[in-house]
């Protein structure tokens, strides 16, 4: 697990300084209001990724570990092509809504324009289409390729892109989001290439064939008791810039939307470790019955690393924090307290550990999904009033708090219901617990 960590842990590396530079050209070359319009379409397009997959982004990476591991390739290939036609489905019907709304005249950032509406049902679909593939690749063991597209090509299109049309005097909200957009397709044609590639090494044409619905249906079931939780977990971390930017405006959205970018970098750490953790626990889990250690083992292991990646993404960010956002502009200054209460929010993953991605690779994705969903409308509310009353600092703050309230609740599930210890509460138990519990 170490080594796929640290191959995960390069990419995102990589993948995050290339991103930071996208957003500070952008902050320099854009007003603020039109930097905010650019992000809000960006958080518009992370929030719909996991609506449009349908739960499928986590079903392929749960079931296609386990039939790559087993050499069952023909249900691997059914599964992924099951998941693409879902995943297309679901983009298309984000293009729709979208285009709908602005020629309906909807007032939101994002349906003011059938351009922009457009554009940013575009990068949903192709979006989607890349967390299939990516979830494909990594069931496979194919790190480095599963991650090529979303942390290098999705940011380095976009950023020379933007340097020309600046250069040109053509930048503008609509062009940056025309880049983000075709970034997203090229990436996704470059995976769908090296997918269809292992495919036809592994088992023939990479068609997927196998035509058992019983095996079809379980797909299916797992994925739609995945999808609330995966949709809400998303809006969870970004309900904030999108309630800043309806209550305060699009110049406010660009502060708070700076500083969750800023407050993200911190993430590539934990994001590495659920990387490379998701397939091995899914493993695990299928062992447990003849290996009845192997899935505390695997999740203690996940837990120890997102403690070790995680405090040490907070407390650089802490410090750090406050130069990356003079990088975006002297103005982006003031949105320093809300990236130590982002910070704060993230934490209850680096104490906790990984509940939700445990609980979905353990059969507990129903309980997760609804957990999750109470979570992010709470977030929603809890936003909407700390905006209105503290301004951005207000909806940060409510982030922090319901992020730490969801994450008990689900290290008390995991518990409960599985008899694991995930997060430092591993810890606790093995100095004062006595026996270890196991499946």
């Amino acid at each position: 697990m170490i080594r796929d960590a640290s191959i995960a842990l390069a990419l995102r590396v990589a993948g995050t300084a290339l991103w930071l530079g996208y957003t500070v050209l952008l902050a320099r070359f854009l007003p603020q209001a039109d930097f905010g319009l650019v992000m809000y379409a960006i958080n518009i397009v992370l929030i719909a990724t996991p609506l449009a997959t349908i739960g499928f982004e986590q079903a392929v990476l749960r079931f296609g570990s386990q039939y790559w591991a087993a050499g069952q390739k023909d249900r691997y290939a059914y599964l992924v092509a099951q998941a693409r036609w879902a995943a297309a489905l679901g983009g298309i019907l984000c293009v729709l809504a979208l285009l709908i709304g602005a020629f309906a005249g909807v007032s939101t950032p994002v349906t003011g324009s059938a351009a922009i509406a457009g554009l940013t049902g575009a990068a949903i679909f192709a979006s989607a289409m890349m967390a299939v593939h990516r979830s494909a690749l990594r069931s496979a063991g194919r790190l480095i390729e599963a991650l090529v597209g979303f942390t290098v090509l999705r940011a380095v299109i976009p950023a020379i892109g933007s340097v020309l049309l600046a250069y040109y005097g053509w930048l503008t909200p609509y062009s940056a989001l025309g880049l983000f957009a075709g970034a997203l397709g090229v990436s996704m044609l470059f995976e769908s290439w090296r997918l269809w590639a292992l495919q036809r090494r592994s088992s023939g044409d990479g068609s997927g064939r196998l035509t058992d619905p019983a095996i079809g249906k379980t797909h299916f079931v797992t994925a739609l008791g995945i999808w609330p939780g995966d949709a809400a977990m998303v809006l969870l971390g970004r309900i904030g810039g999108i309630i800043v930017g309806l209550v305060l405006g699009l110049e406010a959205a660009a502060l708070y939307i700076a500083a969750e970018r800023i407050a993200a970098l911190g993430q590539f750490l934990t994001d590495a470790v659920r990387i490379a953790a998701g397939p091995k626990v899914a493993r695990a889990a299928r062992q447990a019955e003849t290996e009845p250690g192997a899935l505390q083992h695997a999740v203690r292991h996940a837990s120890l690393l997102m403690f070790l990646a995680g405090s040490a993404g907070a407390l650089g960010l802490a410090v750090l924090g406050y130069p990356l956002l003079w990088l975006l502009g002297p103005e982006y200054i003031k949105a320093y307290p809300v990236v130590l209460l982002l910070l704060l929010g993230q934490t209850s993953w680096t104490v906790l550990g990984p509940t939700a991605m445990v609980m979905n690779m353990t059969g507990l994705e129903r309980s997760r999904s609804v957990g999750t969903v109470v979570a992010a409308f709470a977030a929603g509310g809890v936003a909407w009033i700390g905006a209105s009353i503290m301004g951005i600092s207000g909806a940060a703050l409510g982030y922090a708090a319901v992020s730490w309230g969801m994450n008990a609740v689900f290290a008390l599930i995991i518990s409960l219901k599985s008899h694991l210890y995930v997060g430092m509460v591993f810890l606790y138990q093995r100095v004062f617990g006595g026996t270890e519990k196991v499946v």
